[in-house]
């Protein structure tokens, strides 16, 4: 089989090409044809950046965790699957994506493709959405009626957390680049503020979630618009906001708090996929694509996503 290999740390051109062997099945295993993945901001980080993905060599060669394609073997013991069904699915830290064929146990976080859903789409959707559920949903606990300001809300993540706070009743706020407002727009914000030139908010009117989806909204910058025991959520932990997450309290005029997809159990990640399956299928939840690149193209997508312009996601097509 085909995959993206990379044998040391560095840019996208450590990125090559080459044949692999294609997994065997054995146990629960399943083995899935790839016909969508997406390359994700993590898979730059842990291209280039030791000790993510191993110390002096990848530990890992093949990145990529957000993937949809169809079952095509199953191993004895296995139960949830059958060949030919669509999946899609989250491998986490095992990776391994970004290739023709993957081997993942049917106890991973995969479940099956609503109906009438493209591989691209629900490849598309995984990402943002799985990141911004533990954060609006979980801990932040969004309800009817509340305000809820997303920052970045044309990347993966701010796409999937304006859809998810529209399904969960919020007013939602967008803010993003003059460039996207009519994309955020379409997602249903009742107000999309250019992050440029408009004010986030005031203080006569503030929100009871602020969410900062690309780690670039500094809580100090937006403590002002937050009610009282309102939340800060920042898909970054800084140092700033591992300090301030270490002294939540009741005493604490605002509630600060970083969650990551990874440190989250197999069984709640299974969970929230199943949500983002519903919410697709009675349409609460769309993909929106930037780009698309064969494998081949691997290296001009990492590019791409360093740029930090992508407008949702970015994929690849084995």
């Amino acid at each position: 089989m085909r995959a993206a290999v990379y044998h040391e740390f560095g840019p996208p051109g450590v990125l090559q090409i080459e044949e692999q062997e294609r997994p065997y099945v054995d146990g629960k295993d399943i083995l899935i044809r790839i016909r969508a993945a997406t390359v994700e901001r993590d898979d730059t980080v842990w291209r280039e950046i030791q000790g993510y993905n191993g110390v002096l060599k990848p530990k890992r060669k093949i990145l990529g965790m957000y993937f949809a394609g169809e079952v095509v073997d199953t191993g004895p013991s296995a139960k949830r699957f059958r060949a030919s069904e669509q999946v899609f699915g989250y491998t986490g830290r095992r990776l391994g994506a970004h290739a023709e064929y993957i081997c993942i146990s049917e106890n991973e976080a995969i479940t099956k493709v609503p109906p009438r859903v493209t591989y691209q789409d629900a490849a598309a959707v995984l990402n943002g959405s799985l990141t911004a559920i533990p954060y609006l949903r979980d801990t932040a606990k969004i309800k009817s009626g509340e305000r809820v300001l997303v920052y970045g809300a044309s990347g993966s993540v701010g796409i999937a957390a304006m859809q998810i706070g529209k399904a969960l009743g919020a007013e939602m706020t967008g803010a993003c680049s003059k460039a996207n407002i009519e994309l955020v727009e379409s997602l249903g914000a009742g107000k999309v503020l250019d992050y440029v030139k408009d004010q986030l908010g005031d203080e006569a009117n503030p929100y009871d979630v602020v969410f900062d989806t690309v780690g670039e909204l500094p809580y100090k910058e937006c403590r002002d618009v937050l009610k009282k025991r309102g939340w800060y959520l920042s898909t970054m932990k800084t140092p700033d906001v591992d300090s301030r997450m270490r002294t939540n309290s009741i005493f604490k005029k605002h509630r600060v708090m970083c969650v990551h997809t990874r440190g989250l159990s197999k069984k709640r990640i299974l969970q929230n996929l199943e949500t983002v399956t519903d919410w697709m299928a009675e349409g609460k939840l769309k993909a929106i694509t930037d780009r698309s690149y064969s494998l081949s193209y691997i290296q001009e997508a990492h590019r791409y996503v360093e740029t930090k312009r992508k407008r949702g996601a970015v994929i690849i097509e084995p």
